[in-house]
């Protein structure tokens, strides 16, 4: 939130200034927002993302409740809104209806789910939302590997989750922390593709912090062409992903 930089926004109209930042400087790019959002907030706040203007070409849909706990360490002066230390242990709860509710929000604003799945439970989820046609092939399927109640990340546990996709899928591996870049090479042989950045790890290597988000994407760039995967043109991607050459206004 712009008048708590410790929070995250419930307001549309901040989703709209950085979505309009990144079409001004890139007007083809694949936009991807989050529902995810901080864990107080609401389903109805939640979706905030989905209201903005220009409105994402993606946004994500997770599957499931999970259960967090971390210590939160003090946020101090000189950084803005600072606020004591915590230990965080909750519950961020979500049932079918609620992700349905998410899942035909997404149709009706013409925005495809990237469908996030942390374990192989949940694949019930995604087929109940194909049976009512909530979502629609081809189905984007990023796997979330080493997040607090999500699957372990091993090469093992990828295979499976692989096993379990349903025709015309594609998917994506995240891993958190100091499994990123093990579990992004796990889905570059897979045939599959990865997801990098800032949110799952800030670390390049141990001791040594990410400089952007820029660094980590020329990595995993670099690792893909190494083993013969060409990286996809934003032509190439919004083809294979099923979407619009031009993004809707």
């Amino acid at each position: 939130m712009p008048d708590n930089l410790s929070l995250t926004t419930s307001n549309p109209d901040d989703y709209s200034r950085v979505n309009r930042l990144i079409r001004e400087r890139c007007p083809d790019i694949i936009i991807n927002n989050s529902t995810g959002g901080g864990p107080w907030l609401t389903i109805e706040q939640r979706m905030c993302c989905l209201f903005s203007d220009p409105r994402p070409d993606m946004a994500s849909l997770n599957l499931g409740p999970f259960v967090l706990k971390m210590p939160l360490k003090d946020r101090k002066a000189p950084l803005p809104h600072p606020r004591d230390g915590f230990l965080f242990d909750a519950c961020i709860p979500t049932t079918y209806a609620d992700i349905n509710l998410y899942a035909k929000t997404m149709k009706e604003r013409g925005i495809k789910p990237e469908i996030e799945i942390y374990h192989p439970g949940q694949y019930w989820v995604m087929q109940d939302l194909i049976a009512g046609g909530a979502i629609d092939p081809p189905y984007m399927v990023q796997f979330v590997m080493g997040f607090q109640t999500s699957s372990f990340p091993t090469p093992a546990n990828v295979l499976a989750m692989i096993n379990e996709l349903p025709p015309h899928s594609m998917f994506a591996v995240i891993g958190v922390g100091t499994f990123q870049n093990p579990m992004n090479v796990m889905g570059i042989i897979m045939g599959g593709h990865v997801r990098v950045g800032m949110e799952d790890n800030i670390y390049y290597r141990k001791g040594e912090k990410v400089k952007s988000n820029a660094q980590v994407v020329a990595r995993v760039k670099r690792i893909a062409e190494e083993l013969n995967r060409d990286v996809a043109t934003v032509a190439q991607a919004r083809e294979m992903l099923g979407l619009p050459q031009k993004p809707k206004a």
